[in-house]
């Protein structure tokens, strides 16, 4: 799974991964969790620590940065899943190799600063333009494939319970572009949106790079920060498990057609015993359906416990989109 991360300078694309990547290298209440290479394992660990104990936000990429880390469901590989996170720079460009990239991307995340939507300064407005513009040359070159697309709205815990009516209000005037285009576009893209906070009670002060808090941090409380995944993955393992179970009935319709005018149990014992070609097919049609009978039965599994995620986070916090 290619899954891409686009956003304005200091939406906080580093600090999700960084977040996302802590809170599941340990067992989730259902069965998942994330592996990462070393070098990922050492860069995710060193960037959460940062903010723990210097309370310092991560350094703004200046290239594409890329993070291959597996997806362990009960203790087992079930995907591997490689994020790339793009820096602003490779926004403004709208080349066609920006392009390319994008449309390898299974999952589209594109992050939005939730105070500044609600500030709407002027390069902001430009920012909203940009991604529109992203969006349309994305979506008119991926043709049939299917694509999910998360707008994420970061930094959520800035938003005061008092403003959540007005936030509620801005998003839905200020992306109104946006969401006409993904509810409109030929290409018929799935789309989600999910309010999260990286951190919780850590804010930003651009001017420091440092938080507004003068006390140190012993533990930060992310909210929804693995909500975008499953969702994502909700969508993705159901559309595999459709294919799976195709195959499944594909395979026992070519059983069926190898048997075609055999109607008695006997008269079909005998051509199987007499006929080798047909018997090697036969016995490898049935391994292949057993093979897929497994598949389908872990990714049904998989999806069970994707769902209960998804209640969880939806239930506890009540943010989701």
């Amino acid at each position: 799974m290619n899954i891409g991360l686009i956003g304005s300078l200091g939406a906080g694309q580093t600090t999700l991964l960084a977040a996302l990547y802590n809170q599941m290298r340990t067992n989730s209440r259902f069965g998942f969790k994330l592996h990462g290479s070393r070098n990922t394992d050492i860069e995710m660990s060193k960037r959460w620590k940062s903010l723990i104990t210097q309370q310092r936000w991560p350094n703004t990429s200046k290239e594409i940065e890329k993070h291959s880390i597996e997806l362990i469901f009960k203790e087992e590989v079930a995907e591997q899943l490689d994020f790339y996170s793009y820096p602003a720079a490779f926004l403004i460009s709208e080349s066609n190799d920006a392009f390319d990239h994008l449309n390898r991307m299974d999952n589209l995340i594109i992050l939005f600063d939730s105070q500044l939507l609600m500030e709407m300064p002027a390069d902001y407005v430009s920012y909203i333009q940009i991604i529109r513009n992203i969006l349309i040359g994305f979506l008119n070159r991926i043709g049939d494939k299917k694509i999910f697309i998360t707008i994420i709205f970061t930094k959520h815990d800035l938003v005061s319970h008092l403003e959540k009516v007005d936030f509620e209000i801005a998003t839905r005037k200020n992306l109104a572009d946006i969401f006409e285009l993904l509810d409109t576009h030929s290409s018929s893209p799935v789309f989600s949106t999910i309010s999260v906070s990286s951190t919780g009670n850590l804010s930003k002060d651009t001017a420091t790079n440092t938080s507004k808090q003068d006390d140190p941090i012993e533990q930060l409380f992310p909210y929804n920060v693995a909500l975008p995944l499953f969702v994502f993955l909700h969508w993705y393992i159901g559309r595999h498990l459709s294919d799976e179970e195709n195959k499944l009935w594909q395979k026992f319709d070519e059983i069926m057609n190898m048997l075609k005018g055999y109607s008695l149990r006997s008269e079909i014992s005998n051509v199987i015993a007499r006929r080798s070609s047909i018997r090697s097919r036969i016995l490898k049609a049935i391994n292949f359906m057993e093979e897929q009978k497994k598949q389908v039965a872990r990714k049904k599994e998989m999806i069970s416990a994707v769902s209960q995620e998804i209640d969880f986070y939806t239930q506890t916090f009540n943010h989701g989109g």
